[in-house]
């Protein structure tokens, strides 16, 4: 019922292009009024670009399985917080902080598979919170048309993104929320100063180690900017509070972890595991750029968008000596952030796709200085209505070309095939129904390997820490260590269901040999307390003794 319920709502291309027009028109509508300082948040135009992004991912929302691996590891990791909502103690995120899996909460509180649809509207909305929070940004530091025009290729680029690695719900989300949120802050501090904006912007700064390290040197640049416009501004005095502030989040981080005794599972697989992580496995810098951009040309259209972008910010670069020093100040912190972005994504040398969401909101930041530039050299105010349509095309440019590729692409569907690769076969289907036919809602899934949708298709939440097994099979100083508290997980929650998910059609464990046999202890664990009971697309599943004692395999 829920998948014909979707379907009959999935096709709302048309409010989308209505929407798309009123947007245009709000767009233009600002381009003819006076300039004039913004009077609170523009809350119409921001829930209209609302509804445009939900409209236009609508098809996506509606796939009710995995588009990508990382999906359902964060996803199990927020099932297994709702039994223990204690990170590190049930639920270790690798390099992703606990952040990215609270957020997730209010969707794996849905029946079914519709988790799924709530994880991907849970995107929506932090990116669309991160473009309002870019465009309001804007808005305090020039004027509403620049903020408005400037981050409209950005929102047609997530709108009609057909790249998997860009539109799940992955770990750069929540953070370019809080760093984006820090933006914001500052800006209005500069404008309406008051304590409790600096405190919540240093607040949100200070979380952002905990959405992803990764992420720190951008954070820290937007601290830097708070601090320095503080001193300018002759407020020194707030200083000591806005660094104590700042560190709030880590003290409450490790005031819990103390107390409840898990300060070794914060150390060693959120801060060594993620230095180990960013020195294991790092190619060349020349052919991951090269990777990235081959992809991004194919799939992500991320390179028309710089390159729409960059003809918008010609004409603010040869402006430039002529702007006022608040456009220019305003364009060097915005080009400086998305060099530290670009740094960001780029550091782990790793051809990741999704990495290069830190880039997208400090290029709408700088497209924004770029056309303040721009229109506030302008004699008049008709001279400035000139300007602002041609940069208005330029920019549009970027977000127009990836829907004349997909129609040149003859693909009836532009969430297909991307998207529909990982529909789940009819094996695999076999597989979750066995699974949930062993287990029973509110209990846990004991894994080997990498098939973590099998925790939210069946509704059972992580026997172990971790949703796949990647650093237990690693070899390195940290391997003993994952191994063993692997194991101690399984027999303190003894799990009625096992599987091994180490064979061919597997993420990353496709072969039999990549098993849980080939360490000792933990297969005489299982062979002990486990009967295998099925080999279904290419994974062994095991009961628990007692359980498969009960279990009457179908014809």
């Amino acid at each position: 019922m829920t998948a014909v319920v979707f379907a009959a709502l999935s096709a709302p291309s048309l409010l989308g292009w209505l929407l798309l027009i009123g947007a245009f028109a709000g767009v233009f509508q600002a381009l003819r009024a006076e300039p004039s300082p913004p009077r609170g948040v523009d809350w119409k135009w921001w829930l209209l670009i609302l509804g445009i992004l939900l409209t236009f991912r609508w098809p996506l929302i509606c796939q009710l399985y995995e588009i990508h691996q990382d999906e359902s590891v964060l996803m199990a990791g927020a099932m297994t917080l709702r039994h223990d909502p204690v990170f590190w103690r049930s639920v270790d995120g690798a390099t992703a902080g606990p952040l990215n899996f609270y957020a997730l909460l209010p969707a794996v509180f849905a029946p079914g598979l519709i988790p799924f649809a709530m994880t991907r509207i849970t995107a929506v909305l932090l990116i669309w919170g991160a473009i309002m929070a870019v465009g309001e940004t804007l808005a305090l530091k020039t004027s509403r048309v620049v903020a408005r025009s400037a981050v409209l290729p950005l929102i047609l680029f997530e709108s009609f993104t057909t790249s998997v690695e860009l539109a799940h719900y992955s770990t750069e989300l929540v953070p370019n929320f809080l760093l984006m949120g820090g933006a914001y802050g500052v800006a209005r501090q500069s404008r309406r100063p008051s304590r409790r904006g600096l405190w919540l912007t240093s607040f949100l700064l200070g979380a952002v180690p905990f959405a992803k390290l990764q992420a720190i040197p951008i954070a820290a640049a937007i601290w830097l900017f708070l601090v320095v416009q503080e001193i300018r501004a002759g407020r020194k005095s707030c200083l000591p509070q806005l660094l104590i502030v700042s560190l709030l989040p880590t003290l409450a981080v490790s005031s819990l972890v103390v107390f409840t005794g898990e300060t070794e599972n914060l150390i060693i697989p959120y801060f060594l595991n993620n230095l180990a992580y960013a020195q294991a496995g790092r190619e060349s810098l020349a052919p991951v750029v090269a990777q990235l951009w081959s992809y991004g040309l194919v799939e992500g259209f991320i390179p028309l968008l710089f390159i729409g972008s960059g003809l918008g910010l010609l004409p603010g670069v040869m402006l430039a000596q002529t702007a006022s020093g608040s456009h220019r100040r305003l364009a060097l912190a915005a080009l400086g952030l998305l060099v530290i972005a670009t740094a960001c994504a780029l550091a782990p040398h790793r051809e990741y796709p999704h990495y290069l969401n830190f880039m997208l909101p400090p290029l709408a930041l700088l497209s924004g200085a770029a056309l303040a530039v721009t229109l506030g050299v302008a004699p008049t105010h008709g001279a400035q209505m000139k300007r602002a349509h041609v940069l208005l095309a330029l920019f549009l440019l970027s977000a127009a070309a990836p829907q004349i590729a997909l129609r040149a692409s003859n693909r009836p569907d532009r969430f297909s095939p991307a998207f529909r690769s990982s529909e789940p076969s009819e094996a695999h289907r076999q597989l979750s129904d066995l699974v949930r036919t062993l287990g029973r809602r509110g209990e846990a899934l004991g894994l080997w390997g990498w098939r973590s949708s099998l925790y939210v298709e069946t509704g059972l939440h992580q026997a172990t820490r971790q949703a796949h097994t990647e650093s237990q099979f690693k070899a390195g100083p940290l391997q003993p260590y994952f191994l063993r508290r692997y194991l101690a997980d399984l027999q303190a929650s003894r799990p009625p269901v096992f599987v091994d998910t180490a064979g061919p059609g597997n993420f990353r464990f496709d072969d039999r040999g990549l098993g849980h046999q080939q360490f000792p202890q933990l297969r005489d664990w299982v062979g002990a307390h486990y009967t295998l009971v099925a080999d279904i697309d290419g994974v062994r599943v095991y009961a628990r003794n007692d359980r498969a004692a009960a279990f009457k395999p179908g014809p």
